[in-house]
């Protein structure tokens, strides 16, 4: 005879499966199919940090909604993610930090469920408006040149109306896959559960984690590293923060 706390038990277990399913299924929906993903090629003759920004129509700019990212001379693609693409009207390019010049040689964003926006040719390149700190822009076949007259030079861009494709199945798919493997995973590890024998497994898997991390990271490779780079200095020899 099955015992009334070994139901609840059951219940509770389930719960808590159905709940890291759902969770994992909402956070590729917002975080990967409703964001855009940014590809771009560019050049610098100093490493500085890229940054775009993005706003809704009739909305301000706000570090809120910001993207960043390093470039140097050594390196010339770059990829990163923005905010979902079917609500910005602008974006705003800030291509340098400091007086050097950089050249933007395409710029492509895509989303899923979207047309994708290409700006890799002549024409497409000069919709990027300068609005603020620009000394020099220069059009030319290698891309778009800009020479800074400040630290804090702006690009404009207007996102055109956008068509759409169907990717419903297929993100119904990864959901359904996703919602099942995690649902599947919490039952798995069901002898795990008594007397918390997991944790030492989650503490291994976020060793891992931060292995792979710190293993295929560069240096000084954050928009923060200006920051970081010199407190990891400081505290080698120091147990306090500064006074």
């Amino acid at each position: 005879m099955i015992s009334p706390a070994s139901v609840l038990h059951d219940r509770q277990r389930l719960l808590v499966a159905l709940f890291f399913s759902v969770v994992a299924s909402l956070c590729y929906h917002f975080l990967v199919e409703n964001r855009a993903h940014v590809d771009l090629q560019v050049h610098t003759d100093k490493r500085t940090i890229f940054k775009v920004y993005w706003k809704e129509a009739g909305g301000e700019w706000s570090e809120e909604r910001l993207a960043a990212q390093v470039i140097d001379p050594a390196n010339r693609d770059y990829s990163f993610r923005i905010g979902n693409l079917e609500r910005i009207d602008a974006l705003r390019i800030d291509p340098a930090e400091r007086i050097t010049a950089v050249r933007i040689g395409s710029l492509t964003i895509t989303q899923n469920g979207l047309t994708p926006i290409r700006i890799d040719t002549r024409e497409a390149l000069a919709q990027l408006r300068p609005l603020d700190g620009i000394r020099e822009l220069t059009l030319g076949d290698q891309g778009l040149t800009i020479i800074p007259a400040n630290k804090d030079p702006w690009l404009l861009y207007r996102v055109p109306e956008l068509g759409t494709t169907s990717t419903l199945a297929g993100e119904a798919a990864i959901i359904a896959a996703i919602f099942l493997t995690v649902f599947a995973l919490v039952f798995a590890t069901r002898p795990l559960h008594a007397e918390y024998r997991f944790v030492p497994f989650l503490l291994l898997s976020a060793l891992m984690l931060v292995a792979a991390m710190a293993a295929g990271s560069r240096f000084a490779g954050h928009p923060d590293e200006h920051v970081h780079v010199p407190a990891g200095e400081y505290y080698r020899q120091h147990n306090l923060p500064p006074p």
